[in-house]
């Protein structure tokens, strides 16, 4: 073996230690590392690479077009289908580009081609593919109209005229070449919108004066395929979608009219009648005047016909008055230009003309028309043509609904999207359904912005524009929820474009007319912000963040582009320099290893790129920004200083202080007065002097010292109170630690206003904030006032002085207020009521400054989130109040960001301040700084090394195996407002160690991540758990109404996830979830849920799901059905069938209609329909039937309920429902009304035809074989020729019965290879023949009882036909009788088969097969039996041993053992004998006694098992003909609608208000017991939840009891303590004053008032 020397041990080689037996082997870690890094798929291994946080280079930002100044981008459209993704952008100055946007190191985007029109452009479009795009603009009066195209519906202006030009784009080898490919196309009206479509042609939309029309073009030809002409509206934007009806492709365009969406369905119009009805439009000829044959609406500037002569030429046509017939345009006879409507002079003047030829639009066109309740901005449909997404008008703040969808909720509850919502209020964005013949409202997205404009990302995301909220959004379709918002603070967007295959967005914004800059178009990621993570070298950097969180600094002048370099690797010279001043000592180890210089980060919402470095030959100590001020703490050979920056890099001043600094403060919200704090220790033992403070305006730089009044004191930390000039300072001393506080109003002077005495010894860090719930301070004298100066609550006596020169001058008189233990001198502004907060360790401390009492908060509680022992000291890193006060958020080394909701426990006597709500947010790494905006937490900034990184993920064997340094820091951003999945995954709490508390409150203040999706995958929260087997999380998740039937990027539910993973444990938790009950509102019709209210949590989900949705959960149902999932059938009755929703009124004459609460049917009766959508529309040829009336049926109407499937597509064969069922084979299943439901549907429409055809068939065969017996036996002896044989009756029905029956076996053989490849194909489809034993199960799954007697009917009747032909008389009358006799037995035998269809013998047909299946054991045993005493009497007897002796044995055996008759014995035997006698007598016992009963006992069992389930047993005989009528497929199917969901019609009695269940027949004693106990374990199991919850309500008071308690006792100890303190003082000042000698004038007057007094 080969190894190496380790001194003087021999040790094997790394590579040797797996051949040492496993009890030798060392206890490795790395082993438990590679088994946890396991994967299962590929998708398994991306999740886990996506959690290991990685620092790859920040991308550069994409390059931006800029527009000619003045200009607006009117139109702007990205190149979708491409590889190279182009940006096509016009300006209303005709001026239209084409951009190539990717990064180029800060250069505006390189223009590709461009081109001036002339004209005020209007729209841009791409064709589908990318290979070209058309441009429209106005004609040559369009530059006036263009600019005010936004001014009324009714701005077409006769005369105006459109231009659209198509350019074609060459993608080369090396660069991309443009030109126009036709002639510009010219219309004579004015264009509002452009799309392509399929066929290389295009759909406009535009206006004519007294019509809005939308024509379809063919650009090749540049001619007009069809035309649609509407009344006077505003078009406003116009899509293009595919549908299929009756299998035929129509092309459909989608119009934004008013407050209107049209649809204009098969646009290419057809016959005349054609299969879409569509109608051509009706030419009318007048030789004479037209208006003396109709009138029109002119008044109303409107083209309808109001008034039609009878006998006229239009009447005759079919043209008919006051029922929406339009005029649409005409011509003279001598002209060929069509002319349209556009003024209503000159279609007077046509009326009064001659020889016109006029043309009508027939009302009955193809339009379907959605009314909306506000303005349609804009609309669009999905690539795939599925969905179409409609931005609205929105006006107000939208109401609670829309906060709730809003990112960043920290302390509120996390909203559930299923709330109910005020019927006034409407959506925004809403999201209709194209796939189903019925228009289908899928989502609505509660905004509280205008939308428009909108883009498909993908089939499920969208971007909208979000016009109040001066942002960008991304919309997930399929959750309905707001994921993503990027905001932009200073302009307004406008437009925004995006395509599928394109990796970034863009958006134009509305020009300001006050601003003379350049316009510009913003080009992002749309899958960036969220956070930044930047690498910062070795050293552990210094970071500050700006209050706003748009600027960051970094220690290290070079970070983002190459490493920095540290003061430990410079060289040895530099190094040995002499330092005169050291730094403080707390930062001296620190100090040696810090970067250089500053690095400033711009942060946005979309990108984070560095702008600036600064002090490069300096390493800062501490850094402050506020607003756009930088002051920064740097220290050099020289010694420490002060600099103040205005962001990015200009330099304001700079300033030395005679001792060290160590931390800084910045108050830059005010322009004109910007005030820079830097304090430290002060070294010298005489010197009061900490710090000083610079003022920068206009007029200079004035700075002033800070002065504390302890000697030596140390400052470690400085805060502003936010908005005002009161500077606050953590001391610390050896007499203990104290808050000082300064007034910095008056600039040049700085006054100490305040002492407040802290808690602990050393305090790290301090936050000031107003106290919101507090009255005015009130300052009086104490009672005892002493005259010694300001003393702290230990009683050594401070000095407050200016200058440490004026010591010795008299002290200055100060105000005590006693109870808050806090100094201020007199005469000065009194401080604001506020709170302090400081932190010495793992212990938060809140000082009340107008009461004096304390408060603690206690971060280092052993909990789910709490850090791992062995890490970092546990303590806070920084401490930040809101404006408000009512929030203090705290950083601690742990990454973990504690959010205190404050409140006021309000008495009698005093008011303290109590903690509301206590939230944990776990991030990575230290906590550097916080933002926080209004009440929410906005960004927070983490350091991580590697080896925290290590240390987070357990399982992470590549970082170490890379080479990288454990000392390499990287600065973590994190935008908790806009938060990104992909950059949060690695620190989203989803390992198996993870508690569900701690993601939790993730999700509490980062509610979009409940919905986003990861990149590339698809993947949300729930899919990762699913796919790393979180059942506790995936159950948290559910229960927030994160939808597990969203689909990824290929199409898979969370289900499906769970599923190819083998996680069934997390499949059934789902399926537990998704049926627990849910709060619903009160007094609500089941009509007017729309199945938002609804009492199943899952139902409600799949109530608000996609259409997709619920065919991809049909599928998955299919998979639970072969795995055999136990809570799939109560998941199929108490999710899957829901109310159905409202049908929208399209088209005219249709009537909203309210769902049917009376039927003529009886109780338990039910009318099964199927639709394409999950809606009911009463008018609708598919439900006809459904709900019969008494004019109908002729019966009492009663209480119905009506229910929808949503399980869409559970008919079609490809789904393969039946065949997963007739394989799961589970009883359960049949119990469910969901079978019950499906098996009925299929046997109505499919298996009751194809029965009735074979049962015909069936017994016209068996006539045929009855009669094959007789003539055969008749004809025989059989003819010596043919023709004779044919001479008689007998013989010639024979050869013709032959005949038929040789096709009736020719047929049944074909029905049975045809089921027996269904059985083989099946399994081949679903991959399970991967091998031979695969294959042979799946040809053994076809021989089942059936299709065994089947297969041997066929052997048998076969056999009889080829025997007749060879030996007629032999197989009629000779040995041929036997088989005639057993082919009787089994043809006569398959007739039982077809009793299965009866529901009253469908269920002893499943007795009697299971009998037989269940007495197979028995007739093993009696066999064995049989045999024992056929051997015994076969030796007793003499008998021989051959065939003959063994069967007259086995029926000597029979006779006497089953039935005990009393036969002699066989020849050569004697049973007189005594052995003879016992053996009979044991033969009876055994044979007629016990195996008797035993079969009686098994018949019994089986019997009870059927009877105990008859129903489920009739379902099971349902199932095998329904399977049998698929495969065999004898007759056509009836056509039926594809991919349709499932309606049920069921009488129902009422109870209390509630459905009562009809009284089940008998199912058997074990079922009856079974279902008694299931009730009853079922109430116990909800008595026991409440009296877990109530137990768990009161531990919870008890607790919040004892942590009061402990607050006052602390509170208590605190007073008394300060009160001690206080008699001691006065007590040391009443002796003083009695030792002290006073002056003779005061005893002289003292005197005289005793005397006076006396």
């Amino acid at each position: 073996m080969p190894c190496c020397w380790t001194g003087s041990a021999v040790v094997p080689e790394p590579g040797e230690t797996a051949r040492l037996p496993l009890w030798q082997r060392p206890d490795s870690g790395f082993l438990r590392s590679k088994a946890q890094q396991a994967v299962n798929s590929p998708d398994e291994a991306a999740l886990v690479e996506r959690q290991q946080r990685r620092s790859p280079p920040l991308p550069l930002p994409y390059a931006e077009p800029i527009l000619p100044e003045g200009e607006e981008a009117v139109a702007l459209a990205a190149r979708p289908g491409s590889s190279f993704p182009l940006l096509l952008v016009g300006d209303m100055g005709g001026n239209v580009a084409l951009y190539d946007v990717e990064p180029n190191d800060g250069k505006g985007a390189s223009i590709l081609w461009s081109e001036s029109l002339h004209s005020s452009l209007v729209a841009a479009c791409w064709e589908p593919g990318g290979g070209c795009f058309a441009v429209a603009s106005q004609g040559s009066d369009g530059q006036r109209a263009g600019r005010h195209a936004r001014r009324g519906p009714r701005d077409g202006a006769q005369g105006e005229s459109c231009r659209i030009s198509v350019w074609s784009v060459h993608d080369g080898a090396n660069k991309r070449t443009v030109g126009q490919l036709t002639s510009p196309i010219l219309r004579d009206w004015t264009l509002r919108a452009l799309c392509f479509c399929s066929g290389f042609r295009l759909v406009a939309a535009g206006a004519a004066g007294l019509c809005s029309l939308v024509s379809l073009i063919d650009v090749d030809t540049s001619q007009e395929v069809s035309r649609l002409v509407l009344p006077s509206m505003q078009l406003r934007c116009v899509s293009h979608f595919q549908s299929t009806s009756e299998g035929a492709v129509m092309e459909c365009a989608v119009i934004a009219a008013d407050r209107r969406v049209l649809l204009w369905d098969d646009m290419d119009g057809g016959d005349v009648e054609s299969h879409s009805g569509f109608r051509l439009p009706v030419n009318v000829v007048y030789e004479e005047s037209p208006g003396q044959d109709f009138s029109l609406a002119l008044d109303d500037e409107s083209l309808l016909v109001t008034w039609l002569q009878e006998d006229g030429p239009a009447y005759q046509l079919g043209v008919r008055a006051g029922c929406g017939w339009l005029l649409t345009g005409w011509r003279f006879l001598d002209d060929k230009s069509w002319q349209l409507p556009c003024a209503a002079a000159e279609v007077r003047a046509m009326m009064r003309g001659k020889r016109v030829l006029l043309r009508f639009q027939h009302p009955d066109v193809e339009v379907r028309c959605l009314d909306l309740e506000s303005r349609v901005l804009c609309t669009s449909a999905s690539p795939d043509g599925t969905l179409l997404a409609v931005g609205c008008e929105r006006s107000g703040d939208g109401g609670a609904g829309a906060r709730a969808l809003a990112p960043g909720n920290t302390m509120t509850q996390l909203p559930h999207e299923g709330s109910r919502r005020a019927r006034t209020e409407h959506s925004a964005l809403s999201v209709w359904s194209l796939e189903t013949h019925e228009l289908l409202r899928a989502k609505e997205v509660y905004l509280t912005a205008s939308i428009p404009a909108l883009a498909w990302l993908s089939s499920s995301t969208l971007a909208v524009v979000l016009t109040q909220m001066k942002s960008v959004g991304l919309v997930n379709v399929e959750s309905g929820a707001l994921v993503r918002r990027w905001s932009f603070s200073s302009e307004t967007p406008q437009l925004v474009t995006g395509a599928s295959d394109c990796p970034w967005l863009a958006v134009g914004f509305r020009s300001q007319r006050s601003s003379h800059a350049p316009s510009r178009c913003a080009v992002f990621a749309k899958d960036g912000g969220g956070g930044t993570c930047i690498s910062a070298g070795r050293a552990r950097p210094v970071v500050a963040l700006s209050d706003t969180g748009q600027f960051l600094t970094v220690t290290g002048a070079d970070l983002g582009m190459t490493m920095q370099k540290t003061l430990a690797d410079t060289d040895a010279t530099q190094a040995s320099e002499s330092i005169p001043r050291s730094p403080p000592r707390s930062t001296t180890d620190a100090f040696r290893k810090r970067s250089r210089g500053l690095s400033i980060w711009q942060l946005g919402d979309m990108t984070a790129q560095r702008v600036a470095g600064i002090a490069r030959d300096s390493s800062a100590i501490s850094v402050a920004v506020n607003g756009d001020l930088l002051v920064a703490c740097f220290y050099d050979a020289d010694g420490s200083f002060m600099q103040a920056f205005k962001l990015p890099d200009q330099e304001l001043c700079t300033e030395e202080h005679a001792d060290s600094l160590s931390c800084v403060a910045a108050k830059g919200d005010d322009p004109t007065m910007y005030i820079a704090a830097a304090a430290g220790r002060a070294v010298r033992s005489h010197s009061t002097s900490v710090g000083l403070a610079c003022w920068t305006s206009s007029e200079g730089v004035v700075k002033d010292g800070l002065r504390c009044a302890l000697l030596g004191a140390e400052v470690v930390a400085l805060a502003f109170l936010p908005g005002r000039s009161w500077l606050a300072g953590a001391v610390n001393s050896h007499a203990g630690a104290v808050c000082c506080v300064w007034n910095l109003s008056d600039s040049g002077c700085a006054r100490l206003s305040c002492e407040v005495p802290l808690e602990g010894s050393s305090v790290r860090c301090l936050a000031i904030g107003y106290d919101s719930n507090s009255r005015p301070l009130e300052w009086r004298d104490g009672p005892n006032s002493p005259r010694s100066p300001s003393a702290s609550a230990r009683g050594r006596p401070r000095t407050v002085s200016k200058d440490p020169r004026e010591a010795k001058e008299p002290r200055l008189k100060v105000k005590r207020l006693w109870h808050a233990g806090l100094l201020m001198p007199s005469g000065l502004e009194p401080f604001p009521s506020a709170v302090l907060a400081s932190s010495s360790d793992a212990c938060v401390v809140a000082h009340e400054v107008r009461t004096g009492f304390r408060t603690f908060f206690d971060i280092s509680q052993e909990g789910e989130a709490a850090p791992k022992k062995g890490s970092t000291p546990l303590a806070a890193t920084v401490l930040r109040f809101t404006a408000s006060g009512r929030l203090l958020a705290a950083g601690d080394t742990a990454g973990r960001v504690h959010l205190f909701l404050l409140g006021r426990l309000v008495s009698s006597e005093s008011s303290q301040m109590r903690v509301q709500a206590h939230r944990v947010l776990c991030l990575s790494g230290e906590v550097m700084d916080i933002v926080i905006k209004g009440e929410q937490l906005s960004r927070a900034v983490c350091c991580q090394s590697q080896r925290e990184q290590e240390e987070q993920d357990a399982n992470d064997t590549s970082a170490a195996s890379a080479g990288a340094s454990h000392d390499e820091h990287r600065v973590l951003v994190y935008d908790l407002l806009n938060p990104s999945l992909d950059f949060m995954l690695p620190d989203v709490k989803l390992k198996a160690e993870d508690a569900s508390s701690a993601f939790y409150a993730q999700l509490e203040m980062m509610p979009t991540l409940l919905h986003q999706q990861l990149p590339g995958l698809g993947w949300t929260l729930l899919h990762c758990c699913a796919c790393r087997g979180q059942a506790s999380q995936a159950r948290l998740l559910v229960r927030l109404s994160a939808s597990p039937f969203q689909r990824d990027a290929k199409g898979r539910n969370v289900l499906d996830v769970a599923l190819q993973h083998n996680e069934f444990g997390v499949v059934e938790d789902l399926l537990a979830v998704l049926m627990e009950q849910r709060s619903a509102e009160c007094g609500s019709h089941p009509w007017d849920r729309h199945g938002e209210d609804v009492e199943v949590l899952g139902r409600a989900l799949l109530a608000r799901s996609l259409p997709a949705e619920h065919l991809s959960l049909t599928r998955t149902v299919v998979r639970l059905l072969k795995m055999r999932t136990a809570t799939l059938p109560e998941f199929l009755d108490r999710v899957c069938c829901g109310v159905p929703g409202h049908f929208e009124v399209t088209r005219a004459g249709e009537r909203l209609k309210a769902l049917p609460a009376r039927a003529a049917l009886q109780e338990k009766e039910m009318k099964i329909r199927s639709y394409s959508a999950p809606v009911y529309r009463p008018d609708a040829p598919e439900f006809r039937g459904l709900v019969p009336s008494f004019e109908d049926a002729s019966t009492p109407e009663r209480p119905v309920e009506i229910n929808v499937w949503y399980l869409r597509g559970a008919l079609d064969d490809e789904v393969g429902l039946i065949p997963a069922l007739q394989e799961s084979d589970q009883e359960e299943m049949m119990r469910t009304n969901f079978v019950h439901v499906l098996l009925e549907e299929q046997w109505t429409t499919v298996g009751r035809r194809q029965f009735r055809v074979e049962l015909a068939l069936y017994l016209v065969y068996m006539a045929c074989f009855a009669g094959f017996c007789m003539a055969g036996r008749g004809s025989c002896p059989p003819p010596e020729t043919l023709a004779e044989d044919f001479q008689s009756f007998s013989g010639s029905a024979l050869q013709l019965i032959r005949v038929l029956l040789a096709l009736y076996q020719l047929f049944f053989l074909y029905v049975e290879m045809t089921q027996l490849f269904f059985e083989v194909r099946r399994a081949e489809t679903h991959g399970l023949t991967h091998g031979w034993w695969e294959r042979l199960r799946a040809l053994l799954s076809y021989f089942t009882t059936w299709n065994n007697l089947d297969m041997m009917r066929i052997a048998l009747v076969t056999t009889a036909i080829v025997w007749s032909i060879v030996d007629r008389e032999g197989v009629f009358i000779g040995e041929g009788k036997n088989l005639l006799a057993i082919t009787t037995v089994f043809v006569c035998s398959r007739l039982i088969s077809f009793l299965r269809a009866f529901p009253t013998t469908g269920h002893l047909v499943r007795t009697l097969v299971t009998i037989f299946w269940d007495m197979a054991v028995f007739f093993r045993l009696m066999i064995l039996m049989m045999l024992t005493f056929v051997f015994a009497f076969l030796l007793l007897y003499g008998q021989p041993f051959t065939l003959d002796g063994f069967g007259t044995m086995m029926w000597y055996v029979y006779v006497h053992g089953v039935f005990g008759d009393t036969d002699d014995a066989p020849e050569g035997g004697d049973d007189t004998s005594l052995t003879a006698k016992f053996l009979l007598v044991s033969m009876v016992i055994v044979m007629l006694v016990v195996m008797m009963n035993f079969l009686i006992a098994i018949m019994s069992d089986s019997y009870d098992k059927v009877q105990e389930s008859a129903e489920v047993a009739r379902n099971f005989m349902r199932l095998e003909l329904v399977y049998e009528a698929a495969v065999s497929n004898i007759i056509p199917k009836r056509r039926r609608l594809p991919k349709a969901y499932v309606f049920t019609c069921e009488g129902v009695r009422y109870a209390g208000g509630q459905p009562v269940q009809e009284a089940s027949r008998w199912e058997g004693r074990v079922r009856q017991v079974e279902k008694a106990v299931k009730r009853e374990s079922r109430h116990t199991s909800l008595a026991l939840s409440e009296q877990a919850g109530q137990l768990t309500a009161i531990e919870d008071r008890i607790y919040a009891l004892e942590s009061h308690m402990n607050q006052g006792h602390g509170r208590l100890q605190e007073t008394l303590e300060r009160l001690m303190e206080q008699v001691r003082q006065n007590s040391a000042g009443g002796l003083a004053d009695r030792q002290t000698p006073r002056p003779q004038g005061e005893s002289q007057q003292e005197s005289a008032r005793s005397g006076g007094a006396g």
